[in-house]
């Protein structure tokens, strides 16, 4: 980071909500618009959107758009791991429960995937957690998000961070997607051996 960047509230580069309370708008019965669901589950601590987690959801009328993801937003945990995922085109038009924030940059001085970077380091995650509530699920207070402060410097740079981070993430998935075919081939290889033995 360049002895440039300076540190800014969030909530001064992003408009930052917390998701839809679900009980408030959930239908009683089949009838109703329905949605898929954002969970904790599809929100992987790595910053990964798992899209075979999603739930079904069915309101009692048409939501407003600000509980739907939209291209560019960063959405993140409030309870551990308090982890961020960048929605992309494919993850576009999800229901956010209030148990995520929602932070939708609103100008051209933040880069949505320097922002999913930033907000995955274990240095931010830390003070994340050192400013959780004290109950059982350890929450952070999407309040919290607003007034983050953050490094930002030069757009240039920010792009660079996030298409360094992007690619690290690329490789990472394709190194565990390479072991599970290894496995798999070392198994059926074995199986092979033992079954021509017989």
């Amino acid at each position: 980071m360049t002895s440039t960047s300076k540190k800014i509230a969030l909530c001064e580069l992003a408009s930052v909500r917390s998701g839809l309370v679900l009980s408030r708008k959930k239908s009683k019965g089949e009838d109703g618009e329905m949605y898929a669901l954002l969970t904790l589950r599809a929100v992987k601590e790595d910053g990964v959107l798992d899209m075979s987690e999603l739930d079904m959801y069915i309101s009692i009328g048409v939501l407003s758009n600000t509980y739907l993801t939209n291209i560019g937003d960063v959405i993140v945990r409030l309870t551990w791991p308090y982890s961020a995922v960048i929605i992309d085109e494919q993850s576009a038009g999800l229901l956010v429960s209030s148990h995520f924030v929602i932070i939708r940059p609103n100008n051209d001085r933040l880069d949505s995937d320097y922002l999913h970077w930033m907000l995955n380091r274990q240095s931010t995650r830390r003070r994340i957690y050192e400013n959780t509530s004290a109950n059982m699920l350890n929450a952070v207070r999407p309040q919290f998000f607003s007034e983050l402060k953050i490094s930002l410097p030069p757009m240039v740079e920010q792009r660079k961070i996030a298409k360094l981070q992007t690619l690290h993430q690329r490789e990472q998935f394709l190194m565990k997607l390479l072991m599970k075919e290894r496995s798999q081939l070392a198994q059926l290889l074995t199986e092979n051996i033992y079954n021509t033995t017989k």
